[in-house]
């Protein structure tokens, strides 16, 4: 059996420039990875405003990257995560 290889933008800090993540998924996509999650922790409308549309630049960046990945052949997803006030789970 052949792991499947991916990538999640899952971790606490800088989040990457859309620019660079487009450039890793393209680079990715030739070493045989299939799936890109982004899920940066530093992305308030993942976790704590998660009720909240994005802002439009945010928002077109977003389309814009899944397209790019979609056009790799990568699948494309985004992460919520809980925090102690975001409500999810009755947080």
């Amino acid at each position: 059996m052949v792991p499947e290889l991916g990538v999640i933008e899952g971790y606490f800090g800088r989040p990457w420039r859309h620019e660079d993540r487009k450039r890793v998924m393209s680079r990715l996509h030739g070493l045989g990875y299939s799936f890109f999650h982004f899920a940066p922790k530093a992305d308030a409308f993942l976790r704590r405003r998660w009720r909240e549309p994005h802002q439009d630049k945010s928002l077109a960046e977003l389309a814009e990257l899944s397209a790019h990945c979609r056009a790799l052949g990568l699948r494309f997803g985004l992460g919520l995560g809980r925090t102690q006030s975001s409500g999810l789970w009755g947080g």
